[in-house]
């Protein structure tokens, strides 16, 4: 890839215009982060949960804050030496700022991104980083860190905070006021999850199937370049209609195996592979004895109740998910 050298002149507009961004409509997060000098913030969770709005909600009470949307086509084909001319830029336009905080969105798509993130932290800036594709899981940039970050997981909205986004006032006598709002938006809730916007706009079931697309496309079959896509599908749909059930490799095995001509090992690595996208995650069911809790069966759950719409749906199993 050839890099050229950035334009400073725009990375300033860019600076300016985004400065002037109106952030009084972005819905805050139950998320509590700390910045610390010295450590990188890493914002990790599934795609479309928001990363990118909370990042905004971080800068809203920041005077010197700089926000780098790598996807923004002012830093398309940006290397690490570019960070230099981008802070320089900054402190061309406002050179008594001191304590800068720096939020890196979209970080996956710089080549040797860490660089950048390791330069700021020498340099004494308070960082943030999110990012997200099939290249480059969210939960993997704190493991590309290594011990300069600490890790924070924005997972899909809590049925508080989708009451905050809906607007219902749940406090005190607003509680009773708003009795019927808060009873619909439970049943809404647990039927179709806590996806931002599924929770704000009327076409779920279609943002749901969108979600559930991309995540086995680009974070599971692309990623893993899987040849035997039947498998993940018959997995993954087998795994929606389990939900909040256990399950374990043997039993997987026995009911896929005649059919599919799968291996234990196949079925272990498309498992890991689902956890890793952030579309399911397994809990283990507690024993005494480690070996015991090794080999017991384990929970399946969902990231989000919404998925459960497109298999075996179950009020009791949707309360037990959420």
């Amino acid at each position: 890839m050839v890099h050229t050298v950035i334009d400073k002149e725009l990375v300033k507009r860019y600076i300016v215009e985004f400065r002037r961004r109106d952030f009084s409509d972005v819905k805050r997060r139950e998320l509590k982060v700390e910045f610390i000098k010295g450590k990188a913030i890493c914002i990790v969770g599934p795609r479309r949960v928001g990363k990118t709005y909370f990042l905004y909600s971080l800068m809203m009470n920041l005077e010197n804050q700089l926000y780098v949307d790598f996807e923004h086509p002012v830093f398309y084909n940006v290397s690490p030496r570019d960070i230099i001319h981008i802070i320089d830029s900054y402190f061309e336009l406002y050179p008594e700022r001191k304590n800068l905080y720096v939020f890196l969105d979209e970080v996956q798509a710089v080549e040797d991104w860490e660089r950048i993130v390791r330069y700021l932290l020498d340099r004494g800036f308070y960082v943030a980083v999110t990012g997200s594709s099939s290249r480059l899981m969210s939960h993997e940039i704190a493991t590309h860190l290594r011990g300069r970050s600490i890790t924070y997981y924005l997972l899909t909205l809590s049925f508080r905070e989708a009451l905050n986004f809906k607007n219902i006032e749940h406090k005190g006598e607003n509680f009773y006021l708003n009795y019927s709002k808060i009873k619909g938006l439970i049943s809404e809730y647990l039927k179709y999850g806590g996806y931002p916007e599924v929770i704000l706009y009327d076409v779920k079931e279609r943002v749901l199937k969108e979600y559930l697309n991309l995540i086995i496309r680009r974070d599971i079959i692309e990623r893993y370049n899987i040849r035997n896509k039947h498998l993940i599908n018959e997995l993954i749909y087998f795994a929606i209609n389990n939900y909040s059930r256990y399950i374990s490799y043997d039993s997987l095995l026995k009911l896929f195996k005649q059919r599919l001509n799968v291996t234990k090992r196949t079925i272990i690595n498309y498992l890991s592979y689902f956890e890793d996208s952030m579309l399911f995650f397994f809990l283990r069911r507690f024993e005494p004895s480690i070996k015991s809790r090794i080999v017991s069966p384990r929970k399946i759950y969902l990231i989000d109740t919404g998925f459960g719409i497109f298999g075996n749906k179950s009020i009791s199993r949707d309360m037990e998910n959420a």
